[in-house]
């Protein structure tokens, strides 16, 4: 049929979870996966994080601050540039060891 079946994966706000939650997404048909099987967020195992704030420091460096929605996209190609790839590249390759630390000994391991 060519529908989506992937399903809905929420963080774990106890908002996304409550009763009333729940219920309005059985009505409506929508899948999600439930709480019991949704891993928990850990932004230290995940590389992507560690490259925005990079790239945060980055834009905003020397308290720079945009006038105008252009003036930021424009500042934040400029800053991807000076951004180490070779770094980055690290970045990434890291997330196996991180995730077998976090099976090994938790998710608070990498805290």
């Amino acid at each position: 049929k060519g529908e989506d079946i992937t399903p809905n994966r929420p963080d774990l706000a106890s908002s996304h979870y409550a009763n009333k939650t729940t219920r309005w997404l059985h009505e409506q048909n929508i899948k999600f996966v439930p709480k019991q099987d949704n891993p928990p967020n850990v932004p230290q195992a995940r590389p992507i994080e560690d490259f925005w704030s990079i790239l945060a420091g980055k834009v905003y460096e020397g308290d720079w601050e945009a006038k105008t929605e252009l003036q930021l996209k424009r500042r934040i190609y400029q800053k991807i540039k000076e951004i180490d790839m070779n770094v980055v590249q690290r970045m990434m390759m890291s997330i196996r060891t991180k995730l077998r630390k976090i099976e090994d000994k938790g998710p608070f391991s990498l805290v």
